[in-house]
């Protein structure tokens, strides 16, 4: 991640991409204490009668929960301020997607697959976008908190459990769209479930929502709404750019736009993850079962988004955390073809990040 940055240099690469005036850092100012900050959070999202551009927040600040901004303010209020740090912050918390994934994949019982991932979690061509992004941050927690949730339920460790739902949870509130995330986590204890027997696996998937709960109760009890927030979001949604942004094509160009982060070797993966589910009758479980339901619920997740309307363009970026999970679904091809596959797929991230102008 860090050399596909560096391919812009340092400068421009990595530390201006945050400190661009629709980003988080542009926002940072007007934070006196993070407790006013949250309680009137939704004031200014949309623009409306009393709150005008002057006021209202600035586009990435007012697309997501108040604590995406936050963790930049902390990162600040420790004496890392500026682009360098918050995106060194990304980098670090976004690579985590590259074990998290993994670790998921042999906590539900398929070793062999889950070492065959590794290469190509590693080789993410959506790491393009993760570098100096905030949506690569929010991969990293989201997937850092499936792992451990997964682990918790598996090995019956609550505390485990519950610190994997408390980063899921902060992944809801980071990006109103990681709400879809809860799919990809409910598959995943679908199959330890089946695989451990309920009675083993429900204290720690309870755990874990005791977990998303307490961070939902915070934000409420500090004055944030995220049913309110999603509210306003999709009224500045509609006043913006968004209006003039056709339905009907951007149905089909987020899925093409999510290609070309993912690279279309990522619709080899689904369809060999649909072929290994269409043979769910005629064979045994198997570890690759468990991987392409775990790959198909991140593309399950991103159609869902898709068709909500909630996102149109840009979703190369928005919707890394769908397809570090459904880039799994690579793992189903083995040997020769599946060592091709890893070489095309570094090699279509190092075309895209030379030849497209990606904004990241």
């Amino acid at each position: 991640m860090c050399s596909l940055t560096l391919v812009d240099g340092l400068q421009r690469g990595w530390v201006d991409v945050l400190l661009d005036p629709n980003e988080y850092l542009h926002d940072l100012p007007r934070i006196s204490d993070p407790g006013s900050f949250i309680a009137t959070f939704t004031h200014f999202i949309a623009f409306g009668p009393g709150v005008d551009g002057t006021v209202v927040w600035t586009t990435h600040v007012a697309g997501h929960p108040p604590l995406a901004t936050l963790l930049f303010w902390g990162l600040g209020r420790i004496g890392l301020g500026g682009g360098f740090w918050a995106g060194a912050l990304c980098i670090i918390v976004g690579s985590a997607a590259s074990v998290a994934v993994p670790v998921t994949i042999r906590e539900l019982g398929a070793d062999v697959a889950a070492r065959r991932a590794v290469p190509f979690a590693a080789l993410f061509p959506g790491a393009v976008w993760m570098a100096v992004s905030a949506d690569g941050l929010f991969a990293g927690v989201a997937t850092s908190g499936l792992a451990l949730l997964i682990i918790g339920a598996g090995q019956r460790r609550l505390l485990v459990a519950g610190v994997g739902g408390l980063l899921v949870g902060i992944a809801i509130f980071l990006s109103y769209g990681l709400v879809l995330f809860g799919l990809v986590v409910l598959v995943a204890c679908a199959v330890i479930a089946y695989q451990r027997g309920w009675r083993q696996t429900l204290p720690a998937v309870l755990a874990a929502t005791a977990g998303v709960i307490v961070v939902a109760a915070v934000h409420l009890a500090l004055g944030f709404n995220w049913l309110i927030g999603l509210h306003e979001l999709r009224v500045r949604y509609s006043q913006g750019i968004a209006s003039q942004r056709p339905y009907a094509y951007f149905v089909w160009g987020n899925v093409g736009a999510w290609l070309v982060s993912c690279s279309p070797l990522l619709a080899v993966g689904i369809v060999r993850a649909v072929r290994v589910l269409g043979r769910w009758r005629r064979e045994p479980w198997s570890s690759d079962r468990v991987v392409a339901l775990l790959g198909l619920s991140g593309v399950l997740a991103a159609l869902l988004a898709d068709l909500s309307g909630l996102s149109k363009a840009e979703t190369e970026r928005i919707w890394l955390s769908f397809g570090a999970v459904a880039w799994t679904t690579m793992a189903l091809i083995r040997g020769r073809p599946g060592r091709w596959m890893l070489l095309a797929a570094a090699v279509w991230a190092i075309r895209v990040n030379h030849l497209l102008d990606t904004g990241w």
